[in-house]
């Protein structure tokens, strides 16, 4: 059988900035399928796509292309062949006793109706010669993968879905994410990034435990290790949004209680960053706490291997295994991480140490300065236990060689 053409959908990639780690998938797909169109859902604040292979394909953001009127809505979830549908589902899961059960059902509907209705998949959907030699990837399950429920199981040779965690976990929307057991019933195969998605989809979804399996998502193995800091200072990175989830105040508060030598510098940008500036200012850490701002994926790893890092800090709320913590073990760095989402697939007292959810300011100043003095003292040890993590976890080369077997099986 030919190779099949790969319609690979994103959030905003290859625009937007959070999305970049998908160019190793790409690399690796694009190797095994010359025909590949990436669809992003929007610009994401982007209209500058990232450079990509010669022959991968990009085609226009589905919401700056298309427009959804009332009307149109309107007469979709009243005569449409999908009415009873979008009515079953409302009525089987009680949505009218809870105000967000009610919206999450309306707006999942309303873009349903946006996809359905959109030119783009409305051609995918009447041209049935090419999609049976057609595989739809999805990276979310969330968003333009909502239109799955109410196509043909068998139109398309294989629907993929990759989950990751806002997109999984039903309890981070009051248990309930419309159209979910009929999205996991029409998709061929399933895909959380980690252990904890796997078991909690197997566990709620049993009838379709077999479609559903790991594929994590990770990061190239750089065969490099970066330098630690020589004398008494720790050089710490951190790494992410300037965003409430990210707590990055936590790191500045505790910042300013530290009793070693230290310099901390934080990669990233986003609402929060004159705030955070602010605050930082007051604490007097001016010299101490560098905010340097974004840094593209292909410039980060040769910034980290060009300067001396210490320790990573992740003080997030929320994750699935953030690619910035691979990133770190693939180059031989100890990291420190809030224990939450599947952050413990990742992080063991071997590579570095867990923190609690209810982390304070004192307390992660009190863990820095014992990490200080592991690292100051056992650091080579941590390195190898890092590369060896990564490996077992984080290496895109073997997570992006088992999604092909399973595009091809």
């Amino acid at each position: 059988m030919a190779a099949p053409e790969i319609i690979y959908f994103t959030a905003t990639f290859p625009y937007g900035y959070g999305e970049m780690w998908k160019l190793d998938e790409l690399e690796t797909l694009h190797k095994q399928f010359p025909d590949i169109t990436i669809i992003p859902n929007s610009y994401g604040g982007n209209k500058n796509a990232v450079p990509l292979d010669a022959g991968l394909k990009v085609g226009t953001p589905l919401e700056s292309e298309h427009r959804l009127s009332k009307s149109t809505m309107l007469q979709y979830l009243f005569f449409s062949k999908y009415s009873l549908f979008f009515w079953k589902e409302a009525i089987t899961n009680k949505v009218f006793l809870s105000k967000k059960k009610l919206l999450s059902w309306y707006n999942a509907t309303f873009y349903a109706v946006f996809l359905l209705t959109h030119p783009a998949i409305k051609k995918m959907l009447t041209d049935k010669e090419a999609a049976a030699n057609r595989v739809l990837l999805f990276f979310w399950g969330k968003g333009s993968c909502e239109f799955i429920p109410f196509i043909p199981s068998q139109l398309f040779r294989k629907v993929i879905i990759k989950m990751h965690r806002y997109d999984l976990f039903e309890y981070l929307y009051d248990d309930y994410i419309p159209y979910r057991k009929t999205l996991l019933q029409k998709a061929t195969t399933i895909l959380p990034s980690h252990q904890e998605g796997l078991h909690y989809l197997q566990k709620k979804y049993p009838a379709y435990r077999d479609k559903i399996m790991v594929n994590r998502v990770g990061t190239k193995p750089s065969g490099k290790t970066v330098q630690g800091s020589t004398g008494d200072q720790l050089v710490i990175y951190s790494c992410s949004t300037l965003t409430k989830v990210k707590r990055v105040e936590l790191m500045l508060e505790a910042a300013a209680r530290i009793p070693f030598p230290f310099v901390w510098n934080h990669i990233g940008d986003g609402s929060l960053e004159t705030e955070l500036i602010q605050l930082r200012n007051r604490l007097g850490l001016d010299d101490k706490f560098n905010f340097l701002g974004f840094i593209k994926p292909a410039v980060l790893k040769k910034h980290y291997l060009e300067n001396p890092v210490d320790l990573f800090v992740n003080t997030s709320a929320s994750e699935g295994i953030p690619v910035s913590i691979l990133e770190m073990l693939s180059l031989g760095v100890p990291v420190m991480a809030t224990d939450v989402g599947s952050v413990r697939e990742a992080v063991d007292e071997s590579v570095g140490h867990l923190l609690p959810m209810d982390l304070t300011p004192e307390l992660l100043a009190s863990e820095l300065e014992k990490m200080y003095r592991q690292i100051k003292k056992d650091g080579m040890n941590f390195k190898g236990n890092c590369v060896q993590k990564f490996n077992a976890i984080g290496n895109s080369d073997q997570a992006n060689a088992e999604l092909v077997k399973i595009i091809l099986q």
